[in-house]
């Protein structure tokens, strides 16, 4: 495959430290106009600079930055042609940046340190499906109700305590896939 026909790129615990970083690291940038799915999976990501990313990579569909030290998802707005984003094992405390991501499927934030979903409510309208929340520190069932927007979603795992509650049980009929 020619350098600038690449649609996937995988650099796996490289110490890569910013999305800026890696556009000017690469040799021919032309390449990245192609690039669908970028997996940076244990790196170092402290930001993302989403702003220096999309310009170079307007294509971009799937991004995985799981595994990094991500502590604010701030920049993620800038990456308006996401269908897949994994923030998995981060150190998020809170859901934001979802309002430009309109085309938004699945969304990983597992093993966070979450507490609240009231940043899904931008992501209100989004095609969403797939949410995974698993790990995090969502203690009340009353942040449920702030899935309420999202209609695509399919509830397959909630915890015990959130099921029995009516409200959560209202939610969850119109809901698609989601891991708490």
């Amino acid at each position: 495959m020619e350098p600038h026909d690449e649609a996937e790129l995988h650099v796996y615990g490289a110490g890569v430290r910013s999305l800026a970083e890696l556009v000017a690291s690469r040799p021919d940038r032309s390449a990245l106009a192609t690039l669908e799915v970028l997996n940076l999976h244990a790196n170092a990501l402290a930001r993302i600079d989403g702003d220096a990313l999309a310009p170079a990579a307007p294509r971009l569909a799937s991004l995985n930055l799981s595994s990094n030290a991500l502590a604010s998802m701030a920049g993620v707005g800038a990456l308006t042609s996401l269908v897949a984003l994994d923030l998995s094992s981060n150190r998020l405390r809170r859901i934001e940046g979802l309002a430009a991501l309109t085309s938004l499927q699945r969304l990983a934030l597992a093993f966070n340190r979450i507490e609240a979903l009231s940043g899904l409510v931008s992501a209100h309208g989004a095609p969403l499906r797939e949410l995974d929340l698993r790990g995090n520190r969502v203690g009340t069932l009353h942040e449920l109700h702030f899935l309420d927007g999202l209609s695509a979603l399919e509830v397959r795992a909630l915890p015990r305590r959130a099921r029995a509650a009516p409200a959560a049980r209202t939610t969850a009929r119109r809901l698609s896939l989601i891991h708490i």
